[in-house]
């Protein structure tokens, strides 16, 4: 998981839609999901000052796919408590 501008971005959330099954990227945004079958499915990625990205992986059973996701700075501003 990386930036828009190509950094990593440690400690991104990854949740599998419709099932019990997420991850979150390490310090070099690097994850890692083990899928019960194979399959196409929706994953969720997020994190603060991001826009959360939806994403479609397609699974081969017993095959390790890979794939990259960019995150897009997000514009909203958090405010002071």
């Amino acid at each position: 998981v990386v930036d828009d501008k190509g950094q990593p971005v440690p400690m991104a959330m990854l949740k599998v839609e419709n099932a019990s099954l997420g991850a979150k990227a390490d310090g070099i945004g690097q994850y890692k999901i083990i899928f019960p079958a194979g399959g196409t499915y929706t994953i969720v990625v997020s994190y603060i000052g991001f826009e959360k990205e939806t994403v479609q992986v397609t699974v081969e059973e017993n095959q390790t796919t890979e794939k990259n996701i960019t995150l897009k700075s997000s514009n909203k501003k958090i405010k002071e408590v």
